[in-house]
């Protein structure tokens, strides 16, 4: 779920931020985000995903109903100690806007095989 801004890049509208301690719980050392999902978002709206406002991947208009899908081209390669922002184009105020992120990791790499069969990276 997004909150208002506390990231200092997006001040007076809302911000989701994936940080490390979410991220930790993906037990592998590298994965990627390839989908995401908005709902409750302001119709006409925007979002913009990203390390920070001059490192961005990609983004999305809001459609119809406040919902929106984003997916990349390629998956974003991530690790758990790799935080980024989910940045809104609109003032945080009523009802914040939800998102949800799919990863995927692929076991053919060998530091994510051991560490799925507990043997760390």
């Amino acid at each position: 779920m997004a909150i208002p801004d506390q990231s200092g890049f997006n001040t007076g509208n809302w911000t989701a931020h994936y940080v490390s301690s979410i991220l930790g719980g993906i037990n592998v050392p590298s994965f990627e985000l390839y989908h995401a999902t908005v709902q409750d978002a302001q119709v006409g709206g925007a979002l913009t995903m990203g390390f920070d406002l001059t490192r961005i991947w990609g983004g999305t208009s809001i459609g119809a109903g406040g919902v929106s899908e984003y997916s990349p081209a390629a998956g974003w390669l991530l690790n758990p100690a790799l935080e980024f922002y989910v940045f809104f184009n609109y003032p945080a105020s009523g009802v914040p806007p939800q998102i949800c992120c799919w990863f995927r990791y692929d076991l053919q790499d060998p530091y994510n095989a051991a560490a799925a069969r507990g043997a760390g990276g």
